[in-house]
């Protein structure tokens, strides 16, 4: 039978749609963002390419996590948080090493935080709403 969403599930999702949805527009519209914000140096500057692509990702899984947000049922919301889970593990890995590489700016701790929120909420989820 597929459950309701729990409000865990629904808190995650309206975190990713707030984060994801802006901050993609702005990687499409305006490129630039990537460097000045998302990803400043001393870490090495995106090409305005990977920026949109990754905007474009951000905006499509933000736009899925308000439509399963809206179907409030964890058969729509399941393969968002297996997504979040993925891409949090690629962004914890990538934002370590930089870490280890040097210093960096305050915003990569932010993502580590932020994917740190997503990994431990996400297999909370997974194992309270099954």
């Amino acid at each position: 039978m597929d459950k309701p969403l729990s409000t865990l599930t629904k808190i995650l999702l309206i975190v990713w749609a707030v984060v994801t949805l802006p901050g993609g527009l702005l990687l499409i519209f305006y490129p630039p963002f990537a460097t000045l914000i998302v990803w400043p140096p001393p870490l090495a500057p995106i090409p305005a390419f990977h920026a949109q692509l990754n905007g474009a990702i951000g905006v499509g899984t933000g736009i899925a996590s308000l439509l399963a947000l809206r179907q409030n049922r964890w058969g729509g919301a399941q393969p968002m948080i297996g997504l979040y889970v993925a891409y949090a593990l690629a962004a914890e890995l990538v934002a370590l090493m930089a870490v280890a590489a040097g210093p960096v700016a305050w915003t990569v701790y932010l993502y580590i935080v932020l994917g740190l929120f997503y990994l431990g909420s996400s297999f909370v989820i997974w194992r309270g709403q099954r």
